[in-house]
């Protein structure tokens, strides 16, 4: 009997102290709190399903369960994580999403800001025909002098988006009435936007005072004030016609005068000849200044004044320009360059003012420019789905022609080793590296990486962490954008050739140029030659072998008469 007392009083003594444990555990619990994304908000191009980053929280000592409240169609939330993820399907529009935290205490709530916007690789290439419509009118133009506030209007046949970007290009002539709107170059750029997918704007403007700093503010004005009725819809379009577009996609230029003019019109910094006027730059993207730049008479902006965030710039001019110094545009090159301002120049050896030659090949820079451009303002959030990796950094920057992959873990277990992947579009990676875990660590160990490959434009990597039992986490995707330093072939294929068969060329450019190909004979002599115009960072280019023999060749890579590779290469 004595020994069922004490059992008894064992039991009830260990009954009292597990309650005690688990209301003192209670008492430690607490509704969670400070739920941040590390990006508070993404960008996801139209057409592109994609994640967001996950949130941290102080989950106040409990697991947390995560929802969305009222999320539109498309989007979820995973309940684990808390990563929000959107669908391809999801339309372009500002999404402020409500999440919701939750463990057994109670909740607390955050937010998200998905902005899905256009996609910029949607415009890059021709995909309709262009129609247009003569002379509409613009409101709010200084003056009507010359037809000043005439407007030709060019969209993409058959297209049925809503909203499209906007290209707006002035004409050339001097500042004197000898042109208008129709030039050729003009209707040729806009017509070729236009079956890109763009809605193109030719405008006239007071013109008629010469190169004068006075008559380029009132150009000037007349930009603008078309540009501002663009943005109000109040042109004259007719109501059975395409005019559909956004604001948040604007790109201008012009030739000769007009791009003299559109170089005034987006680098104005408030100096005294602008008089106190200030032209409406509201998400103006890039510029196309085409054989116009900037002579010192009738400049109205100054060259110090330009930084790191004036308009991003494409430069265009042939070196035998017998009518606008080639010199202004490599005066601008150069200021733009110091300060450290995006920008592209082609410089087309031989062509003459509004290089007659080279519109087509000028009209694809021109999508390829804005492409680029339209990407450095609106970036694209790529993240994969976040696994526990558990790394205090993840980083990527460019060492001269090499790419450094650098991360720091502060706690492994059981890890066996990482593989590097890399990607181009941001979607699908591809494994170039593996580097061994160090097994078990509590302590930070850091490890790096160096990519060899020669690449342009915007890259991607991530990393994946394999267990020793075979478990794979996934960091999230860093991206950078690798700057071209030098024009080289990394690939050309097949070799050896078959006798007439394409051989394909995969060529990386400093900047927009033309190439010369030559094939040479195990002589010495030149068997055929081929051009190729190329855009700055990647191309494909094809070559034809239907002038050579069956034998062994060179193929030499020349740009502005100065040798870049020779290759060799096997025709059977």
């Amino acid at each position: 009997m004595k020994k069922n007392k004490q059992i008894k009083s064992i039991m009830l003594i260990a009954f009292s102290c597990i309650i005690t444990s688990l209301s003192n555990f209670a008492i430690s619990q607490t509704a969670p709190s400070n739920l941040v994304f590390s990006q508070s908000s993404g960008i996801a191009y139209r057409g592109v399903g994609q994640n967001s980053v996950a949130p941290s929280i102080n989950d106040g000592g409990a697991t947390v369960s995560y929802s969305l409240v009222n999320p539109p169609a498309g989007v979820s939330i995973n309940g684990n994580t808390g990563q929000i993820s959107w669908a391809s399907t999801l339309g372009v529009g500002t999404y402020v999403l409500n999440i919701l935290a939750t463990n057994i205490v109670g909740s607390t709530n955050g937010t998200y800001n998905l902005n899905v916007v256009l996609n910029p690789d949607d415009y890059l290439i021709p995909k309709y025909t262009s129609a247009s419509t003569s002379n509409l009118t613009y409101t709010g133009a200084l003056s009507t002098a010359n037809s000043a506030n005439l407007v030709d209007v060019y969209y993409p046949a058959g297209d049925t988006n809503t909203q499209r970007p906007v290209f707006m290009f002035m004409h050339g002539g001097g500042f004197s009435t000898s042109n208008d709107k129709t030039q050729s170059y003009v209707v040729a750029f806009c017509k070729y936007m236009a079956t890109c997918g763009y809605i193109a704007f030719a405008p006239n403007y007071n013109v008629g005072g010469g190169h004068t700093l006075t008559q380029n503010l009132k150009s000037c004005k007349d930009m603008d004030a078309c540009l501002n009725s663009i943005r109000n819809n109040t042109i004259n379009f007719p109501t059975s016609g395409n005019y559909k577009h956004s604001n948040d996609y604007l790109f201008v230029g012009g030739g000769s005068a007009g791009g003299h003019l559109s170089c005034n019109f987006v680098f104005a910094d408030g100096g005294s000849n602008y008089g106190g006027f200030t032209p409406n730059l509201n998400n103006v993207i890039a510029e196309i200044d085409g054989w116009g730049s900037s002579p010192t008479s009738d400049r109205l902006y100054n060259f110090a004044n330009l930084n790191s965030n004036s308009m991003p710039t494409f430069l265009v001019q042939g070196t035998s320009d017998q009518t606008v110094p080639v010199q202004n545009s490599i005066d601008l090159d150069i200021a733009l360059t110091a300060a450290g301002s995006y920008h592209n120049f082609w410089k087309i050896a031989g062509e003459t003012h509004g290089c007659p030659n080279h519109i087509a090949a000028i009209s694809d820079s021109i999508a390829h420019f804005n492409n680029r451009a339209w990407k450095r303002k609106y970036v694209q959030t790529v993240n994969t789905i976040v696994l526990p990796i558990k790394l205090s950094f993840f980083g990527v920057q460019q060492k001269d022609e090499k790419i450094l992959i650098n991360w720091e873990t502060t706690n492994e277990e059981n890890s066996h080793h990482f593989e590097i992947e890399r990607s181009t579009n941001g979607t699908i990676f591809s494994k170039i590296g593996v580097i061994a875990a160090k097994v078990n660590s509590a302590i930070k160990q850091s490890y790096q990486y160096f990519d060899e490959t020669i690449l342009s434009g915007s890259i991607y990597y991530r990393l994946k962490e394999v267990d020793k039992n075979g478990t794979i986490s996934y960091s999230n995707i860093v991206a950078i954008n690798v700057k071209a330093t030098k024009n080289i072939i990394t690939n050309f294929y097949p070799n050896p050739v078959t006798l007439g068969e394409a051989l394909k060329i995969n060529f990386i450019a400093k900047q927009t140029c033309n190439v010369h190909f030559e094939f040479l004979n195990i002589l010495g002599q030149t068997a055929a030659t081929q051009f190729a115009n190329v855009n700055e960072g990647n191309n494909t280019i094809t070559l034809n072998t239907n002038n050579l023999k069956i034998g062994i060749y060179y193929l030499t890579v020349s740009i502005n008469n100065t040798i870049q590779q020779r290759l060799p290469f096997v025709v059977k």
